[in-house]
């Protein structure tokens, strides 16, 4: 991070890179097509719930244009405990899922 004299950052070191951002659509599509994740009834409100056997059950927000990290991370771990930076392999069905 290149800073003027004197100046701060307006991200802290430990925030979020802001460039990894998914829609709940996007990454709901994603589980579902790549992740053979199906949409079950129980979703509360606006929410949608997702399953597979012998897998996590997950719950994501719906219409959100931006969903948070920690929504994220729990379909991320769902999957095999990725780190948040393979969001792009994750969308894109490249990773590998620990079963």
């Amino acid at each position: 991070m290149i800073l003027p004299r004197g100046g701060s950052p307006i991200f802290r070191p430990t925030s979020v890179d802001p460039g990894a951002t998914v829609s709940s659509h996007q990454l709901q599509r994603a589980l579902m097509k790549h992740y053979g994740y199906r949409l079950v009834s129980g979703g509360k409100g606006s929410h949608v719930k997702l399953a597979k056997e012998r897998a996590p059950t997950i719950i994501l927000p719906g219409n959100r244009a931006v969903v948070s990290p920690g929504v994220v991370k729990q379909a991320l771990n769902a999957i095999g405990g990725h780190p948040i930076s393979k969001l792009p392999d994750f969308l894109e069905g490249k990773l590998r899922v620990d079963a």
